[in-house]
């Protein structure tokens, strides 16, 4: 009962973010896009932190440390969320080392205009995100 009802949303990936095992609901951070079928962590990591996921997700690995991103806004079925994420590595147990778990948490936050929102990515980080899916 804890587990589901105070456990968040997450998903152990390797280091190239493929989706290994997911915890609870995901659905609303992540969604099957499209075409071939694509178990990537990013590439159905929903838009709104694809940049920020994917950008964390690298510095955790490089790193060796767990990174925390704050405020990230998705669109999902209930309007607009805000979402922060924990990214560990996994050195232990043995049988986890090299792993990578992301964790997911929703904020509640007064509502945001679409006007801020659509501010949120810089073009030169939407040219990387681009780059990275092709």
């Amino acid at each position: 009962m804890i587990l589901k009802n105070y456990a968040p949303a997450a998903i152990l990936v390797n280091e190239n973010g493929d989706i290994l095992y997911t915890r609870a609901r995901i659905r609303k951070y992540l969604e099957l896009p499209a075409g071939k079928a694509n178990w990537n962590g990013f590439a159905m990591t929903h838009e709104g932190m694809r940049y920020h996921l994917s950008k964390g997700f690298k510095q955790a690995v490089r790193e060796d440390k767990t990174v925390s991103l704050s405020n990230m806004r998705i669109d999902s079925d209930s309007g607009d969320d805000t979402v922060n994420a924990c990214i560990e590595p996994l050195a232990n147990p043995e049988p986890l080392r090299g792993l990578v778990m992301i964790v997911f948490k929703d904020v509640r936050t007064p509502t945001q205009t679409n006007e801020a929102r659509e501010t949120e990515l810089a073009p030169a980080q939407v040219a990387e995100l681009e780059s990275e899916l092709e």
